[in-house]
């Protein structure tokens, strides 16, 4: 496996798990099965959120495998993102940017923070 798609806080030498999987679904940047257009994505790229650390989840790093928005409880859930770092996890945003996310957001921000057009402006997580 390609270092880049390990996690160096996760991976270990010869692992082939990803600690990334990207968030799909209705209203998600990757999801609905069609390509979304910055234009769309109007709660503003930088309050969305694309991809998650889910390390958790042990994904074999070339399997096609997502996490379905439909099942996102909060950050630090085993079944979506999670990562080794104490206090929360990395998530990258469609602005191309990367952030720090605790485990203790609100999951309603969250799941606001994951939607490209909801209408919510999430700006403290």
């Amino acid at each position: 496996m390609p270092l880049v798609y390990g996690c160096p806080s996760h991976s270990t030498p010869g692992s082939t798990s990803t600690a990334y999987a990207t968030i799909t679904g209705s209203n998600t940047v990757l999801g609905d099965g069609k390509c979304v257009s910055l234009r769309e994505i109007t709660d503003g790229t930088s309050n969305t959120v694309m991809v998650v650390e889910a390390c958790e989840l042990n994904i074999p790093w070339m399997k096609p495998q997502d996490i379905d928005a439909a099942t996102v409880q909060g950050v630090g859930d085993p079944n979506g993102a999670s990562s080794k770092h104490i206090g929360g996890t990395h998530v990258l945003l469609a602005d191309g940017s990367v952030r720090f996310v605790s485990n203790n957001i609100n999951p309603k921000n969250y799941q606001a923070l994951i939607t490209r057009n909801g209408g919510e402006q999430i700006s403290d997580f």
